[in-house]
């Protein structure tokens, strides 16, 4: 597979995926039409699908415009939303979506917003605003117990080590500060942000990490671990409430 990453708006990320024997494309979260339309036709791709991972305006903006372009396009997001433009499959959890030879798995993951969903194969996962590249999405819907939940068991069963994990911001550089503030004495987080930082000053992204990468230096990931309760004064038998704390932390970094 081949996947294309799209910067649009000031930090957002839209992707092209692409079968390679059969030219088939779809297009995740692309929140603004023009780039992505310039670069599915640069690529010379057959778009066929728009997958969304949740309603938010900065990655459903572009619906419209493409499919104007693309009339026959299906586009995918969650049953329960009712705020995606253009929407024509409603998909539920667990259920595959073929892309050409490519098969994905849409997951619900309510946490973010109630309608998120990350598409999932044993090699990439597209994760919106649910996992970000050492973060997580706010609770602007849900819970804390929601994405921990969505996070921790959904997320954690169906991913492998060397999965490849592809958010939906460029948030990483903030993100690894933010873990380095809660336990500044781990030297391998030290210099994972120093690479971080290298890659941002190149003007290059961050994208992706994968998931042996998030369950080592991502606090939402590590909730159960004891320095890091103990950093944020939680009890490490209650990962919940470490995980709302930490999310607190972060909303006000």
């Amino acid at each position: 597979m081949r996947i294309e990453i799209v910067p649009v708006f000031e930090d957002n990320y839209a992707y092209i995926v692409i079968c390679p024997q059969t030219n088939q494309a779809a297009a995740v979260d692309p929140a603004q039409a023009d780039p992505v339309l310039r670069r599915v036709e640069q690529l010379g791709v057959d778009l066929c699908a728009i997958w969304t991972t949740h309603h938010h305006w900065d990655h459903v903006s572009g619906h419209e415009a493409i499919v104007a372009r693309y009339p026959s396009l299906e586009v995918l997001g969650s049953p329960n939303s009712g705020r995606i433009p253009c929407l024509t499959r409603s998909i539920g959890d667990g259920e595959q979506i073929a892309l050409g030879s490519l098969r994905f798995r849409a997951v619900a993951t309510p946490g973010h917003t109630l309608d998120a969903i990350c598409y999932i194969n044993d090699r990439v996962a597209f994760t919106g605003d649910t996992l970000f590249c050492s973060g997580c999405g706010r609770l602007f819907e849900g819970s804390a117990e929601l994405m921990y939940q969505s996070l921790n068991d959904k997320l954690a069963v169906l991913m492998r080590e060397d999965t490849a994990i592809y958010p939906g911001h460029e948030y990483t550089e903030k993100n690894v500060a933010f873990a380095r503030s809660l336990t500044p004495a781990d030297a391998e987080l030290t210099a994972y942000g120093e690479r971080i930082a290298a890659l941002r000053k190149a003007e290059k992204p961050s994208v992706p990490s994968d998931w042996s990468t998030e369950r080592r230096f991502n606090p939402f990931l590590r909730c159960q671990s004891r320095a890091l309760a103990e950093a944020v004064g939680g009890d490490v038998g209650d990962p919940v409430a470490v995980f709302a704390e930490v999310r607190r932390r972060r909303d006000a970094y």
